[in-house]
């Protein structure tokens, strides 16, 4: 089953897409319930004011990261469930001031990523997509 995940901790989606989709309905050997989260590429913009976050990159990507953060917190989970991540930089310039803001949320649970350098949309610096595993509650 597919289930559309939306919460208004992160931005409203600026075209015709979901903040996130579950696609639930795997049985695992310990018989709970898990479903994979594939998270739109969240961008710095203030869910609460709906404007664009100024300023530094770590500005910009903790502000991702947050929204992000939100979503999957929305599905049930948490940044411990994400397995993959996706960071578009505009600049790979950033890439160690990106870190230093991705250390904060990650810590020691490291997931899969990649980082790319692209052109994120209306000009933002940073753009950041997830994959999360996780638990369905009852």
């Amino acid at each position: 089953m597919i289930k559309i995940v939306q919460t208004d901790k992160a931005p409203v989606p600026v075209g015709p897409y979901s903040q996130g989709v579950m696609v639930d309905g795997l049985l695992c050997e310990n018989g709970l319930h898990y479903g994979f989260l594939f998270i739109s590429g969240m961008v710095p913009i203030d869910p609460s004011t709906g404007e664009p976050v100024k300023g530094s990159i770590q500005d910009q990507a903790r502000r991702c990261l947050l929204n992000l953060k939100a979503i999957v917190e929305a599905a049930g989970g948490s940044l411990n469930d994400i397995v993959k991540v996706t960071v578009f930089l505009r600049d790979i310039k950033n890439f160690d001031d990106f870190n230093k803001v991705y250390s904060e949320f990650f810590g020691t649970y490291k997931p899969a990523r990649s980082v790319v350098e692209a052109k994120p949309p209306r000009g933002f610096e940073v753009e950041v997509e997830a994959v999360a595993f996780v638990e369905l509650k009852a």
